[in-house]
């Protein structure tokens, strides 16, 4: 079921478009809380206490939806598909450019793909995108490929824990069971052995194939139900069971079958999450996949730093600490960098803030209470040098780190002063050009690194 009508709008804003008048606004409601409870795509840590309202009950928090029909979006970017309509919030760095073009969805989704915290497996789906240039249909098509590639290319076998009545002797005698199970019934031939035998009707097949089976009655191009229908098949004497999130929690791979694990990710993402709900979705077209930006941006260039940057820089990621000593007012910096070369540390924190055209202004677009946090670290920590990184404008070249001083007669004499300093880096780029985007994004923290650790 595509989508009828379709509403955009940027984070923060409200929709130019209402709801169509007889909507059911009460069932996307619903809906929209039910994701809320079960938001699963983020690591418990992420939200915290944050996302609690008072009593401990959950608020639907992903997009509020207004009298009249109106819908405002909150901090949250993505896509809601539901009973044919599908409302797209997108980011606010891609204000001035044409909402329609989903170049924006290309660029959260290659966020994503560097995050540590938010559990989104699907690392290579811009490749799918280009392809099929659809969502969900994009994610459905890079786990067809992968499940499809591995069972044909590395059948998974494994030794399996089996307790079973024989009639001959295999395995470890279970004395307790053979007499509660079978002499106390007078089966005095068939006795309770335990053993492992090396079988191809595994878990992690049972896994595959339920999600393939299941994905298979939804997706809506031939190609990916074709190699779904592929899997199923080179699966078709495993036993069809169906699967939850434990299974594949319980899943143990041997380095043999290390290939397996993003599938498994992504098998546990699709069972766990009601961002695309296996039960409804096929009845009601049902998908939701949306993202606190200040979040992605703070994972986003957390993993980034850790694959391009972690052979010169060891990152520790939010060390929790107290301003106080009497254990209140916590402090969580976002990134401590340490020079592996010179042991110097830096302080990093991410800023998913407007600050275009206010770079060259006397506070360079900073707010103060930013500032006063970063000092907090910096003093707190003992580390002379912290960084507050921001968006730069998509498609605007970021301007030169800027640097504020302070002194203070309580700093060790070693240390004249404390550099606070702030930067933009380029997060965005042209279509279809991911290795440009790496290239531009490596290239300026490179520069804005060896500034603030030389300066």
């Amino acid at each position: 079921m595509s989508a009828a009508l379709t509403i955009r709008m940027q984070e923060h804003q409200i929709s130019d478009v209402p709801l169509p008048v007889n909507f059911d606004v009460e069932g996307l409601q619903d809906y929209l809380t039910e994701v809320w409870r079960s938001r699963r795509l983020l690591a418990d840590e992420v939200l915290g206490d944050a996302g609690e309202a008072e009593g401990g009950q959950h608020r639907a928090q992903l997009l509020d939806l207004l009298p009249g029909g109106w819908v405002r979006a909150r901090n949250y970017v993505g896509v809601v598909q539901w009973d044919g309509v599908r409302i797209e919030v997108y980011p606010k760095l891609f204000a001035h450019d044409a909402p329609e073009s989903g170049r924006w969805f290309a660029h959260v989704l290659w966020w994503l793909s560097y995050c540590r915290r938010l559990r989104f497996p699907f690392a290579g789906v811009l490749t799918e995108l280009a392809a099929v240039n659809q969502f969900p249909e994009a994610l459905i098509a890079q786990f067809a490929r992968l499940a499809y590639h591995l069972v044909t290319t590395q059948p998974h076998s494994q030794y399996q824990a089996v307790e079973e009545p024989l009639t001959y002797p295999r395995g470890r005698l279970q004395v307790a069971a053979s007499a509660r199970e079978s002499l106390r019934h007078g089966k005095y031939h068939r006795l309770v052995y335990s053993h492992e035998p090396f079988v191809h009707d595994n878990r992690l097949n049972r896994l595959i194939r339920y999600v393939a089976r299941q994905l298979h009655g939804q997706c809506r191009f031939a190609e990916t139900a074709d190699l779904l229908r592929q899997v199923e098949f080179v699966l078709d004497e495993v036993s069809d069971q169906p699967a939850t999130v434990a299974d594949c929690d319980a899943v143990q791979l041997t380095p043999h079958f290390a290939d397996y694990g993003p599938c498994v990710a992504m098998c546990r993402f699709f069972l766990a999450h009601s961002y695309l709900d296996l039960d409804v979705w096929a009845a009601s077209a049902s998908s939701c996949l949306l993202v606190p930006m200040e979040y992605v941006f703070e994972d986003f260039l957390r993993g980034f730093l850790e694959v391009h940057f972690g052979q010169q820089y060891a990152v520790a990621y939010q060390s929790t600490g107290w301003l106080t000593d009497e254990g209140v007012f916590q402090l969580r910096p976002d990134l401590i960098l340490t020079c592996r070369t010179t042991q110097a540390q830096l302080i990093v924190d991410a800023k998913y803030k407007k600050r275009f055209g206010q770079e060259q202004t006397r506070k360079a677009g900073i707010g103060q209470a930013d500032l006063y946090q970063m000092l907090s670290y910096a003093l707190k920590r003992e580390c002379p040098r912290a960084l507050l990184l921001y968006p730069a404008a998509d498609g605007k070249q970021p301007t030169a780190a800027r640097r504020f001083s302070v002194s203070s007669g309580l700093l060790r004499p070693e240390v004249s002063c404390i550099a606070l300093w702030a930067a933009s880096v380029p997060i965005s780029g042209g279509v279809g050009e991911e290795n440009e985007w790496i290239e531009a994004l490596a290239q300026s923290l490179h520069e804005g690194l060896g500034l603030v650790f030389s300066g």
